[in-house]
């Protein structure tokens, strides 16, 4: 039937003679057509034959895509927002209308006004590691804070910003 046997020697097989006869035999076997049964068979496995067992497929579907989409979350490596800009230097603060000598409360000489502003953000960067088989996030707080002080007397005015970047590494809770 199967007078082609040049496949069989460029093969491994072809060193041992057993092996070489056992192919020869299994390649010279007829091939026959599958019985109508196994026909049917294999059809009623392979479509679904009402509309209840397709939308059950369908759900089993998205199910496993959900559920193989949130088993694969934890080891993807997470981006958090989009890191802070550097602050604009050509934004300058509004003026602060200074009080008047009658509007003071108290006969105090004028002492310097200090304003300060913190602007923070904490991004969570997600599992990073592991120890033994406990895995470890990684949180970073960035902030930045603005001092502007003033001198009510000339109006003169000094300011001061101060970046701060903290990581912290902690241990997660499994359940």
């Amino acid at each position: 039937m199967n007078d082609d046997h040049s496949y069989l020697d460029a093969e491994q097989s072809a060193d041992d003679p057993e092996l070489w006869e056992i192919e020869r035999l299994l390649s010279d076997l007829p091939l026959r057509e599958p019985s109508g049964t196994l026909d049917r068979r294999v059809r009623r496995m392979v479509r679904a034959s009402s509309l209840l067992e397709k939308a059950r497929l369908i759900g089993l579907g998205a199910a496993a895509m959900l559920a193989l989409g949130l088993g694969i979350q934890p080891l993807l490596p997470h981006r958090g927002t989009s890191p802070t800009p550097a602050p604009d230097r050509s934004i300058k603060p509004a003026p602060i209308k200074l009080l008047t000598t009658g509007e003071k409360k108290s006969a105090q000489p004028g002492r310097p006004l200090m304003v300060r502003y913190t602007n923070s953000h904490v991004a969570d960067d997600g599992i990073v590691g592991f120890v033994g088989s406990t895995p470890l996030q990684r949180l970073r707080r960035h902030s930045v804070q603005r001092v502007w002080l003033i001198d009510p007397k000339t109006g003169a005015r000094v300011a001061v910003t101060v970046p701060r970047d903290e990581v912290v590494v902690r241990k997660v809770q499994t359940f």
